[in-house]
């Protein structure tokens, strides 16, 4: 029997003037409800996701985490972000959602220059990034159920209905028994799986991924790592940081490689060692970056200090 269709209209507003900015079709695939059409805040002409141009970050008087990288990234395109423990993975990716600023260099999101919007934007700016982080960063006063609604509840869907997407994403990655459960009654395993759930639910136009498999059994990263390949087949965008070179190797996506403060490109690589992985693996080369008319960024919402401080 075919899963029931929902549908939903979302509405985004650009400075002064609304606009109808995307309908789609809500679907149930295997328990799990995404959106058939990305919701992005790019405009059709602008493809590029992120942009970084010649970016170096330097905590305090340390040694350099990364000097002089650039690189762009288009929407739809899936890599692993990998590099030794140090090498600047976490620092990379809290540089994309603007939790810490680089040294130098010019950072782009969706077109926009990140270094210039205003903090009483950044809730805004971040609902459209789904963020998974290592520490995972659950509510401890909140159910799980509400861990995962609340992003989707935030953005503007009607409570009843975000919980009902929560559970059915929630008992897809097996945690269908826990839904009344508090974080602090949940492993370490089930709590990752929470916050996986609770970037994904709202599909966003990009996904920024810390280790999210990092403490999931093989199997468990395995079956999300199903789910992370049918939202990037519905054309989310996906940084996925990991030091899991079997899952690299499993998947035909391409490596964003830190080494000694410097980015490397990797193509897909199957069956092959570490020397030979490291000696194909190119330095980018920065190419000349065309200029883009940002988008003026949405009216400013407050979400309170979860939201500002990225949690959401």
């Amino acid at each position: 029997m075919a899963p029931r269709r929902r549908t939903h209209r979302l509405f985004v507003t650009v400075g002064i003037q609304s606009f109808k900015f995307a309908y789609f079709t809500l679907h149930c695939s295997k328990g799990v409800f995404f959106s058939e059409e990305p919701v992005s805040i790019a405009s059709s002409t602008a493809k590029e996701i992120v942009g970084l141009e010649h970016v170096g970050l330097q905590y305090n008087e340390g040694r350099p985490v990364f000097r002089n990288i650039s690189y762009c990234i288009f929407a739809g395109d899936f890599y692993f972000l990998t590099g030794q423990s140090g090498m600047g993975k976490t620092s990379l990716l809290k540089i994309l959602y603007r939790a810490v600023m680089p040294s130098y260099g010019n950072v782009r999101v969706f077109g926009y220059d990140v270094g210039v919007i205003d903090r009483s934007d950044l809730p805004t700016f971040r609902q459209h990034i789904g963020l998974i982080f290592q520490d995972c960063r659950l509510i401890d006063n909140l159910s799980i159920v509400d861990n995962v609604a609340l992003s989707m509840h935030i953005g503007g869907s009607q409570y009843k209905k975000s919980c009902t997407y929560a559970r059915e994403l929630l008992d897809w990655v097996g945690l269908g028994d826990f839904f009344d459960a508090f974080p602090d009654a949940l492993s370490d395993g089930q709590k990752q799986r929470v916050a996986i759930a609770r970037a994904v639910v709202k599909r966003p136009a990009l996904l920024l991924a810390d280790e999210p498999t990092g403490n999931l059994d093989d199997d468990n990263a395995m079956r999300l790592m199903a789910l992370f390949e049918e939202l990037h087949r519905m054309g989310t965008t996906i940084i996925f940081a990991t030091h899991n070179n079997q899952i690299i190797k499993s998947f035909p996506y391409s490596k964003l490689v830190l080494r000694n403060g410097s980015l490397f490109v990797g193509q897909p690589q199957s069956a092959q060692d570490q020397v030979q992985e490291a000696e194909q693996t190119e330095p980018y080369a920065p190419k000349q970056y065309a200029k883009r008319d940002a988008l003026q960024p949405d009216a400013p919402t407050k979400f309170g200090k979860n939201m500002e401080m990225g949690v959401i």
